[in-house]
């Protein structure tokens, strides 16, 4: 169990990325649409090393196409950031012989579709250079037969997808993501209506992901699973996914799994089988309970939780509570993660329930004054915590 801390701040708890890219100085940043009307626009005129900042809003663009080391990304995230692709065609294309990595980071990705063409790619096709994809929602993205995923290439060290979140995507032979590394997604309710496979990580080397309510295919192929084929995963939540015989790993191919809760069982080192206890699957909330399993059963090799605890399984820790906002203050908040939402929660019962005060904010900082004050006389009698939103 880990142990709770007493402090007079309140250090946060989740997840997020950090990378550093080297580029020649001088490299521009065009707005959109302040500097360039469209995003297509702006990815066209964009050199090696550019960033590409999209103002809040729906773009209803298709077959954006990158052909340089840039960085793709949204000033205020995800929540507001929409690329629509309206059912036309993929929403990205990636094609760089750059040596360097390409980055798309917080948007929606939504309604990309290549029919039945056999392309592959829903949302996003890597073609060539390296490309990494943090803080993005993709949903609706489809196919009509044929195809394989929302994002697809199959080169773990050139493709990298961290913290997104993959919903309600369609797709035969793959429906979620093929041949990546990929660090603290979710991937849930994502599907093969009337086509052969819904597996939604295929040949992926996976850390702390949920995979939960993938279904659809072909029950009767041995290799039918909503959950995982081949490639590795370790500290992962495979739950209620359909497939062969119930299974959520696809057992005619060599996967390696570890420290991981999978429904259907399967032989690893830490493996467990039992209920993983989200807060409310049916709701989108994967948040592990109290009580869940999962807490510190973690590789006890990889990083420790950003609370300096074993890591958990799944994309979302446990949060425990911690003491600590003084009297009338805007707190100080450490250990942030950079582009990861939070929201702040507090109880008056450790074990009780946890209600939201203020507004979610965005880490722009690893350490940050919160924006709000915080001004009640029994401050010494609550627990507070942070909870990561979408």
């Amino acid at each position: 169990m880990k142990s709770i801390s007493k402090t007079t701040r309140l250090a946060a708890l989740f997840f997020g990325i950090g990378m550093t890219l080297t580029f020649a100085v001088g490299a521009a940043t065009i707005r959109v649409p302040q500097d360039q009307p469209t995003i297509t626009a702006g990815v066209a005129a964009a050199q090696e090393g550019d960033t590409v900042l999209v103002s809040d809003g729906t773009y209803q663009e298709h077959d954006i196409t990158i052909t340089k080391a840039i960085t793709l990304t949204s000033v205020n995230g995800n929540a507001v950031t929409t690329i629509d692709g309206q059912g036309l065609a993929r929403v990205l294309n990636v094609n760089s012989a750059s040596g360097n990595w390409a980055t798309i980071s917080g948007f929606s990705i939504i309604n990309g579709n290549v029919g039945a063409s056999g392309a592959g790619g829903n949302a996003i096709l890597r073609t060539a250079g390296y490309l990494q994809i943090s803080s993005c929602i993709f949903s609706n993205n489809y196919c009509n037969g044929g195809n394989v995923g929302s994002t697809v290439y199959v080169d773990p060290t050139k493709l990298k997808v961290t913290d997104c979140v993959l919903k309600n995507n369609n797709g035969e032979n793959f429906a979620g993501i093929y041949g990546a590394t990929v660090v603290r997604c979710l991937l849930y309710n994502n599907g093969s209506a009337g086509a052969n496979n819904p597996c939604v990580l295929g040949q992926c080397n996976s850390t702390n992901c949920t995979v939960y309510g993938n279904t659809g295919g072909v029950l009767g192929n041995a290799w039918t699973t909503g959950g995982m084929s081949g490639g590795t995963a370790v500290n992962c939540i495979f739950w209620g996914n359909s497939g062969h015989n119930g299974q959520q790993v696809d057992q005619t191919t060599a996967a390696t799994i570890t420290y991981s809760i999978v429904q259907s069982g399967f032989a690893g080192t830490g493996n467990l089988t039992t209920d993983p206890q989200f807060v409310n699957a049916a709701s989108g909330n994967f948040n592990l309970s109290p009580n869940s399993p999962a807490i510190d059963a973690g590789d006890p090799t990889t990083p420790n939780d950003p609370d300096g605890s074993r890591a958990d399984i799944g994309a979302l820790p446990f949060l425990y509570p911690v003491v600590g906002l003084a009297y009338a203050v805007k707190p100080t908040f450490n250990h942030l993660w950079v582009g990861t939402n939070y929201q702040l929660q507090v109880s008056t019962n450790l074990n009780g329930t946890f209600t939201n005060w203020g507004s979610v904010f965005t880490a722009t900082n690893n350490s940050m004054v919160y924006t709000q004050y915080f001004d009640v006389a029994n401050w010494n009698q609550l627990f507070f915590r942070l909870q990561k939103t979408p």
